[in-house]
């Protein structure tokens, strides 16, 4: 939704909220002459409270209304990184039910290897240490994957991970599971 919109529902919305107010207090003081007064007294803060709290809105990454988005914001597009690094985003609105994870794919290959970031849901700011290939694929390229699934994907990354765990090897998960929708991809090259 346009962030004009956001404004104008708010600053609705705080003068009907203090409407029944301020029409109270005018009726109690209707012989005074403070009527005219208190009239612009009540347009002013309703505004100015509508404004404030719609500029809040709209100046939040993430507000209301906003479409679910996922982002890498670190490391850049390119980059030569190392076999263990960290990745880090920004995401808006990610579903309660199901999750965000972090997919690193290596050149050539079909194998997806998923990394379970921590998400701030306050913030959006996520971050995950993930490790790309094996201590002599130096130069090798990644592809790295920003997702969010439903809950039977995020329960087959689940799967995957305790089963994989459980026999010490990680062969990756291929297909990617149903219900798994990349919202974001970066390539970056192992040091």
């Amino acid at each position: 939704m346009d962030s004009s919109v956001w404004v104008s529902i708010i600053t609705a919305l705080a003068g009907i909220c203090l409407g029944p107010l301020v029409e109270m207090l005018v009726a109690r003081w209707q012989k005074r002459p403070l009527r005219g007064l208190l009239l612009a007294v009540y347009a002013a803060v309703g505004g100015l409270i509508g404004v404030v709290a719609g500029l809040l809105i709209v100046s939040s990454s993430c507000p209301p209304g906003a479409p679910t988005s996922v982002t890498i914001t670190s490391p850049a597009e390119g980059s030569v990184v190392g076999q263990a690094t960290v990745v880090e985003g920004e995401s808006c609105h990610v579903p309660a039910r199901g999750g965000l994870w972090l997919l690193v794919l290596p050149e050539g290959t079909t194998a997806y290897y998923p990394f379970s970031p921590t998400l701030s849901r306050r913030s959006g700011h996520w971050s995950v240490s993930a490790y790309l290939g094996q201590p002599e694929e130096a130069g090798r390229a990644f592809t790295l994957l920003a997702a969010v699934t439903s809950p039977p994907a995020d329960q087959a990354f689940d799967e995957y991970l305790a089963r994989a765990a459980a026999e010490g090897d990680f062969p990756g998960i291929q297909p990617l599971p149903e219900g798994a929708v990349v919202y974001h991809q970066i390539d970056v090259i192992r040091r």
